[in-house]
């Protein structure tokens, strides 16, 4: 899992990024989220595009805590992203990504580093039947509304 890519699954997934908070919704399934905190910098991470390996290195820099623990609490959270089908596995050219960089320096420790607390997803479903009805979220390339293929005739 250290070598994959995510990224978001839009055109299913829309989200807005808030100061301190992502909320997600899914129009798929009817469900919106609350990504706060660690869950926050994950979702940052994968939009700037690094994989689980560069997003664990990325945490383990600004979290205090054992590595091994934060990164099982990551991997987790990528499968939990992938399970509410709000992340997808992305297939991604290497040459035109971000390089993770590794401060051998020491300066890692010089940084005020947060205490690590594991990443959640809370998830709403309080809206579901109302967002899945509506008709907003059925577009396409073209946009929104999504017209029926056999446009009315201007016959009279």
């Amino acid at each position: 899992m250290l070598s994959t890519y995510f990224r978001i699954n839009q055109p299913s997934v829309v989200y807005e990024t808030f100061e301190d908070e992502v909320v997600a919704i899914n129009f798929g399934t009817g469900n919106y989220y609350s990504l706060q905190r660690v869950a926050y910098d994950i979702w940052s991470l994968i939009e700037q595009g690094n994989n689980a390996e560069g997003i664990i290195k990325r945490i383990i820099l600004k979290y205090d805590g054992e590595p091994q623990k934060i990164e099982e609490a990551i991997e987790t959270f990528l499968q939990e992203l992938q399970q509410e089908g709000l992340v997808v596995e992305a297939h991604l050219d290497n040459s035109t990504l971000p390089k993770v960089e590794d401060r051998q320096d020491g300066s890692e420790k010089k940084l005020s580093r947060f205490p690590f607390i594991a990443p959640s997803l809370q998830k709403y479903n309080d809206m579901q039947q109302m967002l899945l009805l509506d008709p907003i979220h059925e577009i396409d390339k073209m946009g929104w509304p999504k017209l029926s293929h056999n446009p009315p005739s201007n016959q009279t």
